[in-house]
C-alpha cells in the first residue's frame, strides 16, 4: 500500500506509525511544508520563557523517520492534488498514492486590527513563531486574546522579563474553558504575579510607524513594543477548497466517523477535520492535542483495512499558569453560555466546580490540580448523573468498593 500523509504534528505522525503497526510492508510518505521533524508546539512557550532548550521541543529527529521505514519530504509544499486520478504534484513531480491523509492543522485567526502588519506583531503557532519572538528581544507586550495560547504567551513572556498587558474581548479570561468564577481565580493567579488583565475591551489598532509602539482598546492606550495575537485557530483547508473536498459547518474538513473525506481512499484527521456522526448528527470540531492523536490513530486504522470508528471526544485542556494547575473536562454539548446547576468544593488550596444539565455532569473545572481529572472523563463521557456517582462512594468513611473512590470523595459530599 501507497500512503501518502500530509501533514507532520501529532496527527500525521500518529497516522503514519499506525499503518506500519498494522501493515509494516506499506511505503508511507510525510509531505510537510515545514523543513522540520515533528516537535510538539504545546511546549514553545516553555521554549520562550528557557524553561527549554530548543532540542527538547522536538519529538523526533531525521534518522527517526528512517528506522520506523517513514519516506519524509520536508519543507515542500503540494502544488495540486487529482482525487480522481489518485495523485498530488509535489514541484514539478506527481506523487501517486493509494491512500491520502489530510493532516493539515490549523492556523491562527488573524484578527481585523488596524496595523497588524507592523514589526512586533506576532502569532505563536509553529517553532519560527516562537524563533522570531526571541530574536525580537522585547521588554513590553500586549497579548491579545485569553485563550490556552494567549494565557501560556502570558505567562511565558513574564518569565523572560516583560511588562505584560492580557486583553480579553469577552467578559473574562479563558471564555471557552472556564466559566465566570473559575475564570476570575484565574485571572487573580494571574495578577498576583504582575500581569494587567483587561477584560470587555476589543483592540482596534497597532500604532507605530513601522514598529510597535502601542496598542489602542475601545477605552485605552497602551504602549508596548510587542503584540501576541492569540485569539485562536482554525482548520487549515486550503488543500481541501482547492480540490473540492467538502467542509463542514465550522470549516473544517468535512469526515465521518471513520475519519473519510467525500472522495474515495481520501481521510482527514486532527484540527482541520471536522467530525460528522450520523447516529447524532452532531458536528464537532476540536482543535486540541489528544483529539488529533486519537483522530489520527482512527485515520490510520481506518486506511490499513481495519474499521474503527471515532467516539464524541471531551474537551481537556491542562494549563499551568504560574506554577498552579488549572484544568477543566467538558462534554462537547457543554456552552459557557448556557445556565447549568453547580457544585462548588474547596479543600485548601484547591476550588473545584462540576456544572451539571439536570442532574448530568457536563463540565468539571478545577483551580491547584488536576490528578483526578481522568476519573471524572469517564463520567461525563457516559453522561452519569452527579447523584448516581456519589452513590459509587461511601461518604460515610467505610471501606470503598474500588481504592480511587476515596480519591473524589471530597468532590462529592
Amino acid at each position: 500500500m501507497d500512503v501518502v500523509v500530509v501533514g507532520n504534528g501529532i496527527a500525521g505522525n500518529t497516522v503514519a506509525e499506525t499503518i506500519l503497526s498494522v501493515d509494516p510492508q506499506a511505503k508511507v510518505t510525510i509531505i510537510s511544508d515545514e523543513p522540520l521533524p515533528e516537535y510538539s508546539a504545546c511546549i514553545l512557550c516553555d521554549y520562550i520563557s528557557g524553561a527549554l532548550p530548543k532540542q527538547r521541543v522536538f519529538l523526533k529527529n531525521k534518522k527517526d523517520y528512517s528506522a520506523l521505514g517513514i519516506k519524509t519530504l520536508f519543507g515542500r509544499r503540494i502544488e495540486g492534488f487529482d482525487p480522481f486520478k489518485k495523485r498530488i504534484v509535489v514541484g514539478n513531480r506527481d506523487h501517486p498514492y493509494e491512500k491520502l491523509i489530510l493532516a493539515t492543522g490549523s492556523e491562527p485567526i488573524l484578527l481585523p486590527i488596524k496595523g497588524v502588519e507592523k514589526k512586533g506583531v506576532f502569532c505563536l503557532k509553529t517553532l519560527s513563531d516562537a524563533e522570531a519572538i526571541l530574536k525580537h528581544n522585547g521588554k513590553k507586550a500586549v497579548v491579545v486574546g485569553s485563550g490556552p495560547i494567549g494565557i501560556e504567551a502570558t505567562v511565558a513572556l513574564k518569565k523572560k522579563g516583560y511588562e505584560i498587558h492580557l486583553v480579553e474581548i469577552l467578559g473574562w479570561i479563558l471564555p471557552k474553558l472556564l466559566d465566570e468564577r473559575c475564570s476570575v481565580i484565574a485571572a487573580d493567579i494571574l495578577g498576583k504575579n504582575g500581569v494587567d488583565v483587561i477584560v470587555g475591551e476589543r483592540v482596534n489598532e497597532i500604532y507605530g510607524k513601522k514598529t510597535v509602539e502601542g496598542v489602542s482598546t475601545d477605552q485605552r492606550q497602551i504602549l508596548c513594543d510587542t503584540v501576541i495575537l492569540s485569539a485562536g485557530m482554525k482548520p487549515r483547508t486550503e488543500m481541501a477548497r482547492r480540490s473540492g473536498i467538502d467542509l463542514g459547518q465550522y470549516g473544517g474538513i468535512k469526515v465521518n466517523a471513520r475519519m473519510e473525506t467525500n472522495y474515495p481512499d481520501v481521510y482527514a484527521c486532527g484540527d482541520c477535520a471536522e467530525v460528522m456522526f450520523s447516529e447524532t448528527g452532531e458536528s464537532i470540531l476540536s482543535l486540541l492535542w489528544f483529539s488529533a492523536k486519537q483522530e489520527g490513530k482512527i485515520a490510520g486504522l481506518n486506511s490499513a483495512g481495519v474499521v474503527r470508528e471515532y467516539s464524541v471526544p471531551m474537551n481537556v485542556i491542562s494549563l499551568k499558569v504560574f506554577g498552579t494547575y488549572i484544568a477543566s473536562i467538558s462534554h462537547p454539548s457543554y456552552s459557557t453560555d448556557q445556565t447549568y446547576e453547580d457544585k462548588e468544593r474547596r479543600f485548601g488550596d484547591v476550588y473545584c466546580r462540576m456544572l451539571l444539565d439536570h442532574g448530568t455532569m457536563k463540565s468539571i473545572q478545577i483551580v491547584g490540580k488536576s490528578d483526578e481529572l481522568g476519573i471524572f472523563s469517564t463520567f461525563i463521557r457516559k453522561g452519569e448523573k452527579f447523584e448516581k456517582i456519589r452513590k459509587y462512594v461511601d461518604l460515610r468513611g467505610g471501606p470503598s468498593l474500588f481504592p480511587w473512590y476515596e480519591r473524589i470523595s471530597y468532590y462529592l459530599c
